[in-house]
């Protein structure tokens, strides 16, 4: 069998695909697995054990590159296509391929009703990565209970040790990550207060604090960075996705917004403790075994399934009603728990 998986994008929710790419390798060991990608993500599959191919749409999107994975695509004789994504560009892809094709159920109408009304049709709240396995029921493949998963060459993470050790990163030191960005700004609790957060961390447990992000990112961390001084190393956007998962590693937990870099943590086995403003758990995105953050009694929410540039109700009690206090017992639950 020749199985082919879609996912262009991003982050997230690429990373919640591996449990479906694991447990579909389980089922058929002699599989010839394929998963398409955009270029700017496809380090996070690199070196995956369960994908023979990868094939990836250049960066820019445009028709001309799409159709060109297309053309590639056709060429490898799939017998089967997941389509995980499940977008126009993703039923473009496999449209006239001829096979047949499975998607991913994104239960738009109960998201429609608890978003815009907060009617609650969700029986059960199923998370992502669990969906996307259920989307290939009929091939007798079932989650094998083990998440989410990322592969990191011995060689890239020696570098990135010996690269933070000569910053003088201390790896023998208890260690928190901090991921302040989000792509939405509603995702976005406030710099200040991880500041804060970080500063009761490393006063009372003696931590070391990672700072992790892309470029857009840089105005988060640098703030943060100038209110620790020391302990600190600021590497947002200045590391690949690969060498991102190397440092967080060497995290005894990693303090975030609802941010794919949450879920590269959940796959590196790096506990987390999560803040969630906006978003709640029934739109699936929660992580596994992660400890939440959220104000759970506030009416407006969720206001939106991906995020928003501003609060619809101007107040941002979501995340403003979060305290500094309600983030730091989080964390240190969790590092206690380590």
């Amino acid at each position: 069998m020749k199985f082919l998986v879609i996912r262009f994008s991003s982050i997230g929710d690429i990373l919640l695909t591996t449990p479906l790419l694991r447990s579909l390798r389980q089922t058929y060991p002699r599989a010839d697995i394929g998963f398409a990608i955009k270029e700017q993500f496809a380090p996070l599959l690199q070196h995956n054990p369960h994908i023979n191919r990868m094939h990836t749409l250049k960066s820019g999107g445009t028709f001309k590159n799409l159709k060109s994975l297309k053309s590639e695509i056709r060429s490898h004789d799939y017998d089967v296509v997941i389509d995980i994504h499940n977008n126009l560009r993703s039923r473009y892809t496999r449209a006239g391929l001829g096979v047949k094709h499975y998607k991913y159920k994104k239960y738009k109408w109960k998201r429609f009703w608890l978003v815009h009304t907060r009617l609650n049709f969700y029986r059960r709240i199923i998370p992502v990565h669990l969906r996307y396995i259920q989307s290939i029921a009929d091939f007798g493949v079932k989650d094998d209970g083990q998440g989410l998963e990322l592969s990191i060459p011995e060689s890239m993470q020696h570098q990135m040790n010996a690269r933070l050790t000569a910053r003088g990163f201390d790896q023998t030191r208890l260690t928190v990550g901090v991921a302040a960005g989000a792509g939405f700004p509603t995702k976005r609790w406030p710099a200040d207060r991880f500041t804060a957060v970080c500063q009761q961390l490393q006063a009372k447990h003696k931590a070391q604090i990672l700072l992790f992000g892309d470029k857009n990112d840089r105005s988060l961390t640098q703030r943060i960075q100038e209110g620790l001084q020391e302990d600190v190393w600021d590497l947002a956007g200045y590391c690949t996705l690969t060498e991102t998962a190397a440092a967080m590693r060497n995290c005894d937990l990693l303090l975030c917004n609802d941010t794919g870099l949450m879920h590269m943590a959940t796959a590196l086995c790096v506990k987390v403790a999560a803040i969630f403003g906006c978003t709640t758990r029934e739109l699936g995105f929660f992580p596994i075994n992660g400890r939440i953050i959220e104000h759970p009694g506030l009416a407006c929410r969720p206001c939106t399934h991906m995020g928003r540039r501003h609060c619809p109700k101007g107040h941002f009690r979501c995340m403003l009603d979060l305290s500094v206090n309600d983030v730091y017992q989080a964390a240190a639950a969790q590092l206690k728990a380590t």
